[in-house]
């Protein structure tokens, strides 16, 4: 069993930066929770030279409500690339605070969510700030 997404590609990492987590490693752990289907899921190389920059971004917008028709939303993931000198920190820390099963696992609660859930804005984030990964789940407000 796969999981279905639109796969938005991998930008490729400019000198000094790379990627923190790699595609099969979340195909696995979406897998691990059952999520079935997303939006688009890509890896984007957008340079920062701030101490605090994204390195996971999970948004759901909710779904659509248009007289007699509902449209069913997916969620639109992407990872960013982070400097390679903190790569390996920040790869130590996505595994000890079980970040990738975390997003799977909100991934998989707006997946099977009834349509009060599902008609709502969520978010997910995980940030590099101060040497520590910084988790943020906004669930719950409408747009």
């Amino acid at each position: 069993m796969s999981v279905k997404y639109e796969y938005g590609g991998r930008d490729k990492a400019v000198k000094g930066f790379t990627y923190p987590i790699k595609r099969a490693e979340l195909d696995h752990a979406l897998l691990q929770v059952g999520v079935v289907e997303l939006g688009v899921v890509s890896f984007v190389c957008c340079p920062v030279a701030e101490k605090s920059y994204s390195v996971i971004n999970g948004y759901f917008s909710g779904d659509a409500r248009n007289p007699g028709k509902l449209e069913r939303a997916l969620p639109t993931v992407w990872f960013d690339a982070v400097k390679s000198s903190d790569c390996p920190k920040i790869k130590e820390l996505l595994r000890r605070q079980n970040v990738l099963n975390r997003f799977a696992n909100w991934l998989k609660k707006i997946e099977s969510g009834e349509n009060v859930l599902r008609g709502q804005f969520h978010n997910f984030s995980a940030v590099f700030e101060n040497d520590e990964l910084v988790i943020e789940i906004v669930s719950g407000y409408k747009r």
